[in-house]
């Protein structure tokens, strides 16, 4: 059983994440408030790990796959539900809010979710084909959820955060978003948290990695708090 556990979490690996990004963090040219996000981000992504590692100790050594991996279903535990929609989504939103150019964009403001639409699919302004198994996925999701004609445009970011942990590569999906320099570029002023820190917000995301996360977002999220 021990073995199964080590390859499903990987907590030798979040440790050093979390130590690494903690001495980051100190160095940092960054505003007050952006600091605060970059450190209840981490705090967040903490409690995360600290819900998966408490659920897994407490499982019964009989227990089975599924009773491992449920302890990411979010509908059967209440504070990782809170931990993630009420906390933890709600930072990722504000962090790709920061420094957005939120100028005209056909007849309607600029705003997040225009903004990981234009880089997950394009390169350079223009659209292009996926060249990496992952860049695929992301696209096929974000042209998922744009189409959900039932989730409102402010709960579409919340779906792709989402989505991005039940992959088991949030922090991948993250950076191939902040990889896209010519978006980035165009949509944020240099002052953005995502130009001045993006590796910090990989890094910290990376103790998520790997987590068999269950989330469902098309429901009112408050029910849970």
């Amino acid at each position: 059983m021990a073995k199964m556990l080590e390859k499903i979490f990987p907590f030798s690996e979040r440790t050093s994440v979390s130590e690494m990004v903690r001495d980051r963090l100190e160095t940092l040219e960054i505003r007050h408030d952006q600091a605060v996000y970059l450190e209840q981000l981490h705090s967040v992504t903490q409690q995360i790990v600290q819900h998966f590692d408490e659920s897994i100790i407490n499982l019964p050594r009989t227990c089975s796959l599924e009773d491992m991996t449920n302890v990411g279903n979010a509908s059967l535990h209440p504070n990782l539900y809170n931990l993630v929609f009420n906390h933890l989504c709600t930072l990722l939103t504000g962090i790709f809010a920061d420094g957005l150019d939120k100028g005209w964009f056909f007849w309607t403001t600029y705003n997040s979710w225009d903004f990981v639409k234009a880089a997950a699919t394009q390169r350079n302004g223009e659209y292009s084909g996926a060249n990496t198994t992952v860049e695929l996925e992301i696209g096929i999701t974000v042209s998922k959820i744009d189409l959900k004609q039932t989730l409102p445009m402010d709960q579409k970011i919340v779906a792709f955060f989402c989505e991005a942990l039940m992959s088991k590569s949030v922090s991948e999906w993250i950076s191939h978003l902040q990889s896209n320099n010519f978006e980035v570029e165009q949509r944020y002023y240099k002052d953005a948290l995502i130009r001045l820190a993006g590796g910090e917000i990989v890094e910290i995301l990376k103790a998520l990695d790997g987590l068999p996360f269950k989330l469902v977002y098309e429901q009112d999220n408050t029910e849970q708090q």
